[in-house]
C-alpha cells in the first residue's frame, strides 16, 4: 500500500494505491478490493492475479477532513487472513506555528529571505507570524512551536518568558546582529554569553568550517553534492561563547562559534552568530540555505513526518508531555499499556491494528493513532528448496566465524606426518657431516 498527499481547492486529499499479491499455483480472478475510511467502505474494485503474480490498482482520491483518520484497503477472508488487511493512518498536514521577532528599528527587508524561505515550506508547512520587539501576544504564543528572535534586543521579562515557552517544549531560534542583546541572568536559556562583533569586512571573510553533520539540522548535508556552506561568505559576527553542556555544531574559520544548540526543559534553543539576511553574508542568496532553514526550523519544532503505517514489531516513539501528565496506549486488543508522561516514550507494536495514545484519566480524543500491519513476507510459505539451503549452509562455513573443520582419517594424517622423519634423518645427516668436516680441516691445520 502507497499513500500520495495532493491539495485540490485548498484541500488536502489522498490517492491510496495497493498491491494484491497471488502466492498461489491457481490464478485468482475478479477479487474486490475495498477502501474502508473509519470503517465505511468508501470505495471497491476488482482485480485478477496470475499464479505467483501481482496486481495493482489506486482508489480516487479521499479528501481530508479530521485527524487520525482510520484507513485500510482489504480483500475477502481465505486460509490466512492475517495479510488480507493493510491499515492506514491519515491526518490533515498542521502548519508548524513559527513567530518571527524583529527589532524595533529594523526594516522589512531584514526579514525577507528568512520570511520567503519560511513561506514556500511544504513537510512541513510553517505559519509564520511577524511581531515587533519581545512582547508576543499570548495567545500567539500559545499557537507557536519556534520562536526566532532575529537581531532585536531581548528584555528581562521577554527573556523570562521565552525560557517558560522553551522549558514546557517550545523551540527558540536566536539570529545574532548588531542589535542583539541578552540579559545576563538569563543567559542559561541562550545556551551561552553574546560578546562583541568581529568584523570581517577587511581582508578575507569568513567562512563555515567544522559542521557536525552526525547532528540532525546537518545530517541532510552529509551526502556529496547535497549542500556546500563552504562557498558563504561572512562579513561580520557576533562572539558567542557557548555555555559548558551545550555543543557547537558548526564554526568559523578562526574558531568561533557559528551554531550553537542546546536541550532546555522540554525544548531546544539555537543560537547563530550571524543574521539570517544579507546584513552580514550572503548565505541567503545560496542553494543550501533554503533546507537549511527548513530543516532548522523543523528541528527545534521537534517535527517528525509520521509514517502512515507501521510493522508488528516496530517501536514507535512518543515525545515528552508537559506538565507530567501520565498517558496510555490502548492495543487493539483493549489492552491498557501505562507510558510515563514528562520525558518521551517507546510503545512496542505487538498486535495487528489501531493503537490510540490517550491522556490517562481523560475522556479527550486520543493525541495520536498509530495504524499496525504485519509483515508480509511472513505470508510467503513457499517451502526453501533443500539444495539452496544447502548450498547457504556450506557458503556460510566457508567465511569467516565458520565451525571447526572435520578432522582428517587417520591414513591421511600419518601420511602427512611421516615427511617429518625424512626432515629429521637428512638433519642428522647434514650435522654429521659438518662435524666431520669440521674436525679434519683442524687437523690439516
Amino acid at each position: 500500500m502507497a499513500l500520495q498527499r495532493e491539495t485540490f481547492s485548498g484541500r488536502e486529499r489522498a490517492v491510496v494505491s495497493a498491491g494484491v499479491i497471488n502466492r498461489g499455483d491457481q490464478p485468482v480472478r475478479d477479487v474486490t478490493v475495498n477502501l474502508e475510511i473509519d470503517g465505511k467502505v468508501v470505495q471497491a474494485t476488482r482485480v485478477s492475479a496470475e499464479p505467483h503474480g501481482a496486481a495493482s490498482l489506486t482508489f480516487p482520491a479521499v479528501t481530508l477532513d479530521a485527524r487520525n483518520t482510520r484507513g485500510a484497503v482489504r480483500i475477502p477472508d481465505d486460509r490466512l487472513m492475517h495479510d488480507n488487511v493493510a491499515h492506514f493512518v491519515l491526518s490533515p498536514a498542521e502548519p508548524l506555528g513559527v513567530a518571527l521577532l524583529g527589532s524595533p528599528g529594523a526594516s522589512r527587508d531584514d526579514a525577507f529571505y528568512l520570511a520567503r524561505a519560511l513561506a514556500i515550506g511544504d513537510r512541513p508547512r510553517f505559519d509564520v507570524r511577524s511581531h515587533t520587539g519581545d512582547d508576543v501576544p499570548a495567545d500567539v504564543l500559545a499557537r507557536t512551536r519556534v520562536l526566532i528572535v532575529n537581531d532585536t534586543s531581548v528584555s528581562p521579562a521577554g527573556a523570562s518568558r521565552f525560557a517558560d515557552f522553551v522549558e514546557a517544549g517550545g523551540g527558540l531560534l536566536v539570529a545574532l546582529g548588531p542589535r542583539s542583546t541578552w540579559p545576563e541572568r538569563e543567559n542559561a536559556t541562550l545556551s551561552g554569553a553574546i560578546g562583541q562583533t568581529v568584523d570581517r569586512t577587511k581582508g578575507t571573510p569568513a567562512s563555515l568550517t567544522a559542521l557536525q553533520y552526525g547532528h540532525a539540522i546537518f545530517e541532510p548535508f552529509r551526502a556529496p553534492r547535497s549542500g556546500d556552506f563552504s562557498s558563504a561568505r561572512f562579513y561580520g559576527y557576533r562572539a558567542f561563547t557557548p555555555a559548558p553542556d551545550a555543543e557547537t555544531l558548526a564554526r568559523f574559520d578562526d574558531g568561533a562559534a557559528a551554531v550553537v544548540a542546546r536541550r532546555v526543559g522540554l525544548g531546544r534553543v539555537v543560537v547563530w552568530s550571524s543574521t539570517l539576511d544579507l546584513g552580514w553574508s550572503d548565505l541567503p542568496l545560496k542553494p543550501v540555505y533554503l533546507p537549511f532553514v527548513h530543516r532548522l526550523v523543523g528541528h527545534l519544532a521537534a517535527y517528525r513526518e509520521r509514517p502512515t503505517a507501521l510493522t508488528v514489531g516496530q517501536v514507535l516513539e512518543l515525545p515528552a508531555t508537559p506538565g507530567n501528565r501520565e498517558r496510555v496506549a490502548l492495543a487493539p486488543s483493549g489492552q491498557r499499556l501505562p507510558i510515563a508522561g514528562g520525558q518521551p516514550g517507546v510503545l512496542e507494536l505487538r498486535e495487528q491494528g489501531y493503537y490510540e495514545v490517550r491522556q490517562q484519566g481523560t475522556d479527550v480524543p486520543p493525541t495520536e493513532v498509530v495504524a499496525s500491519n504485519v509483515d508480509l513476507a511472513e505470508s510467503d510459505l513457499t517451502p526453501i528448496d533443500p539444495q539452496e539451503m544447502v548450498a547457504a549452509v556450506g557458503a556460510a562455513g566457508d567465511g569467516v566465524g565458520a565451525g571447526p573443520a572435520a578432522a582428517p582419517a587417520d591414513d591421511v594424517q600419518e601420511r602427512t606426518q611421516r615427511i617429518w622423519w625424512y626432515l629429521l634423518f637428512t638433519g642428522i645427516l647434514l650435522l654429521t657431516a659438518e662435524t666431520w668436516l669440521a674436525h679434519r680441516l683442524s687437523r690439516a691445520a
